[in-house]
């Protein structure tokens, strides 16, 4: 199979000018946090193997590298950090060509210092001479018939370095034709003599400020083609000339940890010749070498990830290296290693770079092993000039403290209709993990144990490789996204079929590049790089279906990691939230203190690049959250249906057993659920109190997954009990949130508990009440009467009141009667539910679909809780983007500035879609979908770098007119109306969903009032753009939910 059949049909291919052009998405920057770049400039395909890789843009810059563990590096200048960084040399080889001269000086300092001679001893060439005159004896020089037997003594005593095409016509005794003098002289002259050159320049773009590399001009980007699809890219250079592509892979290979964990990457170039003339091109790689450097803390004290490179150098060596591959290519690399290992430094190892090529293609290989980095501009000049590389290092005066570079050349020669390959490898052996908490070494070093040698032996375990990889490439990655499910989601629609296969195996690039592999199978992804904990639970639980579609048996490896953490204790006393920094602050509320580690207490993550052990997140006390129990509890459960891996239940059965026991017991008397109290879950800043709709039916879905996993294990005691409680917990569920008339779940509900009420007050309140309630009994038996009462919502004929409303008046009713039967702790809840509607209400209930368990909701409540979803969180709030976290029952937005209740999360957006499908609703379904691709590949431009969520309830008010355009009071209002009637804004100043996306129209529409106004049109269209769609948090962890899809389509197979 070829790369091209793996890529015909991904959604990411466009030309790089326009790939590389923002979107009308721009970054979310919040009042409390900037976050990190994440544009078409600084995002990209992740390169190399899980936990190694460099981020390559499709204008073949490499902005950014997760080589070192946990962090992400980019360059204060871009010229210290770019992998895969070539240029090109084209040229025309025509009969009786001549040579070219294009650095005198060069020249003639050669000529001096190595003096050419003819039979009787006399000086061939004259330094004296003018430029054309030099320029005629040259090519006089083609033509002799004894210039290298004249001067084969001298040649050998200074040492000339002749490349592989000049020492064949030695080797074979042909060294007195015009060929031979031609690529002797090309030699000799070492990068100051070559061919005319039609073009040249660097395969990288032209883009941004980066309009050259190394003194070579960049590509045009519009003449540039680029094709993704993880974990292969493609570049088409359409030049004049020869027909140039480049083909960049990781070999990442799902269900293949060992393949998928090296540290290597490789990039083939394909060049054929459409042209009626014999043509020559060189393609020179440079590369700098890492080893020895250090990285920085980008932004002090801030809690990203963000480094920022140190070149630094330790007497850095550089060797080249041949060896045949056992495939019967011909290899030829360049090694970069330290003198003596530097355990300070962050890249304290060995890379490298090298060129493999089928012996039979006759190309002109050469490589330059070690140069100043400061002088790659010339090294590269004269590469491309002449062809070829010499390894000659001119030192001068050197103190083991520069920083090195090496480079190497292919050149060919094509006769037209002819076509070469050879590919290109980049290994980066930097083994070491040292992370606070966990001193390690990167998981390839199980297969490569010895570190001496160990960068060749990967490369040619890789080049083995190749043939098996290609090969197959196309049926491992379909096997995650099998068209017959693909089929389910999008019936007799190929083209969106694609779509959403992209959308898919692209959300695998982030697992690439966010993770610390270790040889023990600690196996860390950052959540993204601005909240950098790794595992983070509630987040993991989304993502991580692209891990278990991946590599699924370290899937496996995390359930136990968490289940060590689940079982420690660490009374180590924290502070949270913004008491952090204040140790000696008078404390609010106990919430925000506590110990690090309780057992049972399910944690937050399992480090950090900075603390990396278990909980290193303290911005909320998580021993209060209520979800993340249930949620370790099904993924352990859905290891085990994914893999059959019976050992994974057995090592975590005394984690899951403590953990549903430390949730239990935050279940009152009385109650059927741990009750929320604020800030309990993985919306952090969406305060929910009470019964939930999100961690009540994770509560439902937590008992009955350890009811299962109990089963497995034959403890079918503890089963049936947690069975019991699930079922209680379950008709509580639906009597207290699912409100009849509206069909759909409410977002909260708080119910009476035992410490709301008094004792001695209870037989006065029961008769205050008995007229309407009866109330008898233990208190326990009394506080479930008045819960049960609360839940009924029978609302009186001819009384206009919501389900909300009721409650709320029936609290109040009940309270009147007989107030000293009632504690402070109840009035505080008189008005304290909600019936708000929350986008991810179904995800416990469509988890428990996927393990075959008794869901807690039927397909008829099912249905109408996401078509709720869809017309409020989609279509009325925003209808562009996504379901936004938490609306208003009219599906009008919250307040302002509560951000999180407006973001569109793109995990949870799977999660809603897998909901949907399971239940049929395809067409609502494939909106969300669609609505993530849009975003993604269209409006941010982003697509290997998923962010958490888009936001498309900003707001832009007269008074912002105002300050940008310097308009009075009265013209910003003006302008404001005009836009509103003109549906560029709705009522409320929110963006409109119909605004259109052509400059043109918009100019046509408000020509008028921003003449008179005197406003830039293009600028206040881009300003409403820019309003409409923002983002935070880029490449995120939780959007590997969309691998979930693919599973809820399998099940739908199964049922119909």
């Amino acid at each position: 199979m070829k790369f091209s059949e793996y890529l015909k049909n991904a959604k990411l291919n466009d030309s790089v000018k326009n790939l590389m052009t923002p979107g009308l998405a721009v970054e979310f920057i919040q009042p409390w946090y900037t976050p990190l770049s994440a544009t078409p400039s600084t995002t990209g395909i992740a390169v190399g193997g899980i936990g190694s890789t460099y981020t390559l843009t499709p204008a073949g810059t490499t902005p950014v590298m997760n080589v070192v563990p946990g962090v992400q590096v980019r360059a204060k200048e871009p010229s210290d950090l770019h992998f895969d960084h070539y240029f090109y040399r084209e040229s025309i080889l025509k009969k009786e060509a001549k040579l070219v001269i294009f650095d005198l000086a060069v020249f003639k300092r050669q000529n001096d210092f190595y003096t050419l001679k003819d039979t009787k001893g006399q000086a061939l060439l004259d330094s004296t001479m003018s430029h054309k005159d030099l320029s005629e004896a040259l090519q006089k020089l083609l033509k002799s018939k004894t210039l290298y037997s004249a001067n084969a003594e001298a040649l050998a005593r200074w040492n000339i370095e002749w490349s592989p095409r000049t020492q064949t016509f030695i080797d074979e005794a042909r060294t007195s034709g015009a060929a031979f003098n031609r690529s002797l002289l090309i030699d000799f002259f070492n990068g100051s003599v070559g061919e005319e050159i039609e073009t040249s320049g660097s395969l990288s773009a032209a883009w941004g400020s980066e309009d050259s590399y190394l003194g070579q001009a960049g590509y045009d980007a519009s003449k540039m083609n680029y094709t993704a699809l993880y974990p292969v890219s493609s570049t088409q250079y359409k030049g004049k000339g020869l027909d140039i592509s480049k083909t960049q892979w990781s070999y990442v290979t799902p269900h293949n940890e060992r393949l998928s964990s090296l540290p290597v990457s490789a990039t083939r170039f394909s060049i054929s010749n459409p042209t009626k003339e014999t043509r020559e091109i060189t393609i020179v790689q440079i590369q700098n070498s890492l080893t020895g450097y250090h990285v920085q803390k980008d932004r002090q004290g801030v809690q990203d990830s963000s480094f920022v490179l140190v070149p630094h150098a330790r007497h850095p060596k550089g060797v080249t290296f041949d060896f045949n591959s056992s495939d019967g290519r011909s290899v030829k690399g360049v090694e970069f290693y330290n003198e003596s290992p530097l355990n300070e430094s962050d890249f304290n190892g060995c890379m490298s770079i090298s060129v493999a090529w089928n012996p039979k293609d006759n190309l002109n290989v050469s490589a330059k092993p070690i140069f100043y980095q400061d002088t790659a501009n010339a090294v590269l000049k004269a590469g491309l000039q002449s062809g070829r590389l010499s390894k000659t290092f001119n030192k001068n005066v050197y103190s083991g403290r520069e920083t090195i570079a090496g480079a190497i050349a292919v050149t060919a020669v094509l006769k037209p209709k002819e076509s070469v390959s050879f590919q290109f490898n980049t290994v980066l052996d930097f083994p070491n993990i040292h992370l606070n908490g966990l001193q390690s070494q990167k998981k390839y070093t199980t297969f490569f144990p010895e570190a001496y040698g160990r960068v060749r032996a990967i490369l040619a375990e890789a080049l083995v490789a190749d043939k098996d990889f290609q090969k197959n490439l196309l049926k491992n990655y379909n096997s995650l996204v099998p068209s017959k499910f693909l089929e389910k989601i999008y019936p007799k629609d190929v083209a969106k079929q694609d779509d959403l296969k992209s959308l898919t195996l692209n959300s695998l690039s982030f697992l690439a590049e966010a993770t610390v592999w270790d040889i023990q199978d600690e196996f860390l992804v950052r959540e993204c790089a601005d909240y950098p904990f790794f595992n983070s639970l509630d987040v993991y639980f989304y993502g991580s279906f692209s891990l278990l579609a991946l590599l699924p048996r370290l899937d496996g490896e995390v359930m136990r990691s968490f289940a060590s953490a689940i079982l420690a204790t660490d009374t180590t006393e924290r502070r949270h939230h913004e008491y952090v920094n204040h140790p000696y602050a008078d404390l609010p509320s106990s919430k925000l203190k506590g110990p690090r580690a309780l057992r049972g207490a399910v944690i937050h993550d399992l480090g950090s690049p900075f603390d990396a052990n278990p909980d290193a997140y303290d911005w909320h006390n998580v021993k209060e959250w209520k979800d993340l129990a249930p949620k370790y509890v099904m993924m352990v459960l859905r290891h085990f249906n994914a893999t059959g891996d019976y050992s994974v239940l057995h090592d975590c059965k005394e984690a899951v057993y403590a953990s549903m026991e430390y949730l239990e017991n935050m279940v009152d008397e009385g109650q059927n659920f741990p009750l929320t109290n604020g800030t309990d879950d993985t919306f952090d800043n969406l305060s929910s109190h009470g019964i939930t709709v999100y961690c009540g039916s994770l509560w439902i879905a937590g008992l009955k997954a350890a009811s299962q996993i109990a089963t497995l294990l034959e403890d079918h005691e503890q089963a049936g009990i947690w069975t019991q409680k699930a079922k209680l917990a379950t008709e509580e569920f639906h009597e207290a949130l699912w409100d009849s008339k509206e069909s759909y779940f409410h977002f909260y509900v708080t119910p009476v508990e035992m410490k709301d009420l008094v004792d001695e007050q209870l037989e006065a309140l029961a008769l205050a009440v008995s007229s309407q309630l009866v109330l008898d009994g233990s208190k326990i038996e009394v506080l479930k009467q008045i819960n049960t009462w609360l839940n009924t919502a029978e609302i009186p004929e001819g009384v206009e009141l919501s389900r909300r409303e009721l409650r709320a008046y029936k609290k109040q009713w009940i309270t009147a009667q007989c107030p000293q039967a009632f504690n402070a702790s109840w009035t505080q809840k008189l008005n304290l539910d909600s019936d708000d509607v929350f986008a991810d209400s179904m995800l416990a209930d469509t988890y428990l679909r996927f393990l075959d368990l008794e869901p807690i909701i039927d397909s008829k409540k099912a249905q109408q809780m996401l078509q709720k979803v869809y017309q409020t969180n989609y279509k009325a709030n925003t209808p562009l983007i996504g379901a936004a976290n938490l609306v208003h029952q009219d599906g009008m937005p919250l307040d302002e500035f509560n951000f999180q209740a407006h973001d569109v999360w793109i995990g949870v957006q799977f999660s809603i879609a897998s909901a949907m499908i399971l239940h049929g609703l395809n067409k609502e379904a494939t909106d969300i979908v669609e609505s993530m691709l849009k975003n993604l590949y269209e409006e941010a431009r982003i697509p290997f770098a998923a962010p958490e969520g888009f936001n498309g309830s900003s707001k832009l008010h007269a008074d912002t007119l105002k300050s940008i355009f310097a308009l009075s009071k009265t013209n910003a209002k003006k302008l404001h109306k005009n836009l509103i009637t003109g549906e560029a804004l709705l009522p409320d100043s929110r963006i409109h969903p119909k605004l259109t996306r052509s400059l043109v129209s918009f100019n046509k529409k408000y020509k008028t009032v921003l003449s008179q106004l005197k406003v830039d049109s293009a600028e206040l269209f881009t300003l409403l753009h820019n309003t409409a769609l923002k983002y935070t948090a880029g490449k995120y962890l939780r959007p590997g939910m969309v691998f979930a899809l693919m599973q809820a389509a399998s099940k739908t197979s199964k049922t119909n």
